[in-house]
């Protein structure tokens, strides 16, 4: 006699109870807030389908308890999912080597492009220090500031601003109060 997969034999059952209750999956899928497409996989045993082994732990308990089924009932979905999913990655890690993926490192082909990645790196950095050095523009001692004779005193925060925005001179001038006194002068000369 063949040996019935457990995942479809559970599958079986839940259908078979579902039915029993009167329920279509879209009505499950409501009640219980997992997708119609999630709970046919179940019913339907298809395990490619499924979701992670972590989703499945929440939302089968929550099946049974809705169905009033015995706690466990469906644990042997888990076991197979489990099963499956292991298959799966282990022959997706052997297969999928895309340099533009983000599972490249995931793979011994990613690990070994790192590599020779990180060498080319280090070789190419190595070449630019010996042109810089050849070119005598590499200093081994650190170049000492200028002396204080030397060094330019910076200018004050107003004469920067003034000389960025020269149209700002006649503040200037009315700060000095020379403003003033050509209006006195103009109110005396004025008729």
């Amino acid at each position: 006699m063949p040996e019935v997969d457990p995942l479809l034999a559970a599958g079986r059952q839940l259908r078979q109870r579902r039915e029993e209750r009167g329920l279509s999956l879209r009505q499950l899928a409501l009640d219980t807030r997992i997708s119609a497409a999630v709970l046919e996989a179940l019913e339907r045993g298809w395990s490619d389908r499924l979701p992670e082994a972590t989703y499945l732990r929440t939302m089968l308990p929550l099946i049974e308890r809705h169905l009033a089924l015995p706690p466990g009932c469906f644990d042997p979905m888990l076991a197979r999912g489990n099963q499956l999913q292991a298959r799966q990655q282990r022959q997706s890690n052997l297969l999928r080597f895309t340099p533009g993926s983000i599972d490249v490192f995931t793979t011994w082909q990613g690990t070994v492009l790192y590599g020779v990645l990180t060498l080319a790196l280090i070789y190419g950095l190595n070449l630019q220090q010996r042109k810089i050095a050849a070119q005598g523009l590499l200093a081994s001692q650190p170049i000492p500031p200028l002396p204080a004779k030397e060094q330019a005193t910076p200018p004050s925060p107003k004469q920067a601003l003034l000389k960025l925005y020269p149209d700002l001179r006649p503040l200037e001038q009315a700060a000095r109060g020379q403003g003033a006194s050509q209006l006195r002068r103009w109110f005396e000369t004025s008729p």
